[in-house]
């Protein structure tokens, strides 16, 4: 089949830097032949997976040499049986186990042994091997560990155990439900997970002999880089190989998704998905740029770890170009071998066809040009609502009047109406949110007690919000914001006590709320609630540089990102109750379900409030105005498309209720009141869609009337009077000795 015949064109793949091919190639490929053999991945045996042929057609020795080009010869053989080891299990894994019952629990049985030949404690003993995937982890993991950190091998360990876990997830779907087809957010997730490239990274990391340090691993711009790796590679690895898996009866690829969410032809769900990795790919330039160096700068780290870190990140640049230039070779294991696509791994050309990529496409340079083409603060009239999908419903906490009486005195009491120049609401614009109605609405079964304190939360929660917006978002003052920021983590770092006087309506209601809220917690839970809340604040900070490069953000960066900007981790931590056994959270259909609500909420919220941010706030964090300027489509176009994205999220809620959480419930054995528990969290997550959704379109905050009380951020902190400064701080030592007592 040459690539005319396909069923669509192959498009211009951007890739900003040129491939290389490690000297050592040649070496490589006997070497990891000879080991496939030995450990009976390669055999005479009708049934196995692939014979000679087709093993030496894919050379995944020269996928390694092509991804790796500056490895030693040793380290290049080792890399070769790693990627022969990961190709040979995602081959075997689904030709041996089709979906059935039975053939799960095989399948889990066959994955968590593999586990067991990776212990991070080198001198624990490994079960007998038993077959060639066993066989090859019991060679492979003493020639990788020794010369790594303990949390490195845990890493390790724990990316396989994660991929594992996405390839069960696919299966149980698969042999449940063959016709199910991801939306594009779960997909995108779930392909993250299954294509193994976090243990790749991993494999980064040996091949240069370093690691990153411990305590940035997990921020967000080394996260983004290592995902924004995943995801360019992966998606477009799904447009490469899109005929193979549709051979193969996969429905799980990004071109699939695309085609049935979009409704659309082949070619245009291919080009979308292009420009998705494309899009990835400009993250990953501008976090390298932008986010890591004041990372390094704020956790000191000396010039040696600093080359490393770059180091790291320059070797997930060969990776990229490599893993492109080895999937375009003719006759390798995507492309026939009539195909027309060049590669610098074979025929006489050499890199010249690598080098000629580097160039931005029409397609590209129109994307990089729509990310920066915002012009803040333009009429775009009032958005016509269309109709949500919203099978859940919700009832009213009998405690509204109540917590409407009580959350307003708190809100005069810590500040945030009344004080002239500080205050940043009105007593109008305080009823206009009625934060005391969402909270009842959220909460309908929460005792007075807590449902008042809840609704204080809330208050401070859009107070907080509303003054990071109109101070420093919309005048884009990034040192002031995170000075902001920075002060309020700082009054939560310490159980003993906050560390500095709160000077402030936010400060002030941060301390009050942190005393009472982690009063009954536990240790564990109360380190819940702080990490929630450092996400809140490490997401305003990236909104924060993000509009102050006037960048709009990638789709899928901005959909991750948004369920912390809103705050929905922290308002879930608020509903108090008997929790589901821990464990329970981090499995994949839990956390499935978490984000889908988080998601649901926070894109309803982005229709509704659209005027309200585009024409009062001039901020970039909209839903609407990203698929806009990523689809270059109209608002109307854009509205349906979000709105088409919140009923597949409500959808997918819905089919891992139905499908997964009975499965899971017999996964872990559980008994009635644990199983009580699990449903009881499921109906949590509805009742805070409908709660919400319900909320959204009915609060004055959104109309318009409202909101053009105010004709910008810009003006509504206007410079006080001598006499009104003096009154603000008197009124504020007032209230701060009441909030002592």
């Amino acid at each position: 089949m040459t690539s005319s015949q396909l069923p669509f064109e192959l498009p211009d793949f951007y890739m900003p830097w040129p491939a290389r091919v490690n000297p050592n190639v040649q070496g490589a490929r006997l070497h990891c032949k000879e080991w496939a053999y030995r450990m009976g991945i390669l055999s005479s045996d009708e049934d196995t997976v692939w014979d000679e042929e087709t093993f030496e057609a894919m050379d995944f020795a020269g996928f390694a040499a092509a991804t790796h080009p500056d490895a030693p010869a040793p380290e290049l053989d080792l890399l070769s049986d790693w990627y022969v080891w990961g190709w040979f299990v995602d081959d075997y894994f689904p030709r041996t186990f089709e979906g059935g019952s039975s053939d799960i629990k095989e399948a889990k049985a066959y994955l968590t042994r593999l586990l067991s030949f990776m212990p991070s404690d080198l001198a624990t003993p490994i079960p007998e091997s038993q077959n060639p995937t066993e066989y090859a982890l019991a060679d492979l993991w003493p020639r990788t560990a020794p010369t790594m950190s303990v949390q490195w091998r845990q890493r390790f360990v724990e990316h396989i155990r994660v991929m594992a876990e996405a390839n069960l997830r696919e299966l149980f779907n698969t042999g449940n439900n063959q016709e199910w087809i991801l939306d594009p957010v779960e997909y995108i997730a779930l392909r993250r997970q299954i294509g193994g490239v976090f243990w790749s990274a991993d494999l980064v990391e040996h091949s240069l002999t370093v690691e990153i340090p411990p305590q940035i691993y997990d921020k967000r711009p080394i996260q983004v880089l290592n995902d924004t790796y995943a995801d360019s590679v992966g998606l477009r690895n799904d447009i490469i190989s899109y005929q193979k898996d549709i051979d193969d009866g996969k429905v799980n690829n990004c071109v699939v998704v695309a085609e049935h969410f979009f409704n659309t032809e082949i070619q245009e769900a291919v080009n979308v998905v292009n420009d998705l990795v494309t899009s990835r790919l400009f993250l990953f330039e501008n976090t390298m740029t932008v986010e890591l160096p004041p990372l390094l700068d704020e956790y000191r780290l000396d010039s040696e770890v600093r080359y490393r870190v770059f180091r790291y990140v320059k070797a997930l640049q060969d990776w990229m170009a490599g893993d492109l230039e080895w999937e375009l070779r003719p006759g390798g294991r995507y492309l026939p071998a009539e195909s027309k696509k060049e590669s610098a791994l074979g025929g006489p050309k050499g890199l010249g066809t690598a080098a000629a990529r580097i160039g931005l496409s029409p397609a590209a340079m129109g994307l990089r040009v729509r990310t920066y083409n915002y012009i803040p603060f333009q009429t775009v009239g009032k958005t016509p609502l269309p109709e949500f999908y919203m099978p859940f419903s919700t009832r009213l906490n009998p405690h509204l009047e109540e917590g409407r009486r009580t959350s307003k005195e708190w809100a005069y009491e810590m500040g945030m109406i009344g004080i002239p120049g500080i205050s940043f609401w009105d007593e109008q614009k305080f009823d206009a949110i009625d934060v005391a109605l969402m909270s009842a609405l959220i909460y309908p079964d929460a005792p007075q007690a807590v449902y008042e304190l809840a609704a204080k939360g809330q208050v401070w929660g859009f107070y907080i919000d509303g003054v990071f917006e109109g101070r420093y978002l919309a005048t884009r003052n990034i040192v002031g914001g995170r000075m902001y920021l920075a002060r309020l983590l700082a009054l939560i770092a310490s159980d003993s006590g906050p560390m500095l006087m709160p000077t402030n309506p936010s400060e002030r209601g941060l301390v009050y709320l942190w005393q009472r809220m982690t009063s009954f917690l536990s240790a564990e839970n109360k380190e819940q609630m702080r990490g929630s809340l450092v996400k809140i604040f490490e997401s305003w900070a990236w909104q924060l540089d993000h509009q102050a490069q006037n960048r709009i953000p990638d789709p899928i960066d901005y959909i991750e990102t948004s369920g912390k900007t809103f705050g929905f981790d922290f308002v879930m931590l608020l509903n108090q109750g008997e929790k589901m056994p821990p464990e329970l959270y981090d499995t994949q259909p839990v956390q499935s379900m978490h984000k889908a609500a988080a998601n649901v909420s926070g894109l309803v919220n982005d229709i509704v409030s659209y005027q309200k941010e585009m024409e009062s706030e001039g901020i970039l964090f909209n839903s609407v105005l990203i698929a806009q300027h990523f689809l270059d489509c109209d608002v109307a176009q854009a509205v349906e498309i979000v709105n088409n994205l919140i009923t597949a999220r409500v959808r997918e809620f819905e089919h891992i209720v139905a499908t997964e959480l009975p499965a899971l419930c017999e996964d872990f054995d559980l008994d009635a009141r644990n199983r009580e528990l699990l449903f009881s969290y499921v109906e949590q997550l509805q009742i805070m869609m409908s709660g919400l959704s319900k909320w959204f379109l009915g609060s004055d905050y959104y109309k318009e009337f409202e909101f053009k009380r105010d004709p910008s951020p810009r003006n509504l902190f206007n410079v006080p009077t001598a006499l009104g400064c003096s009154a603000a701080r008197i009124t504020s030592l007032v209230n701060y000795s009441r909030l002592l007592r």
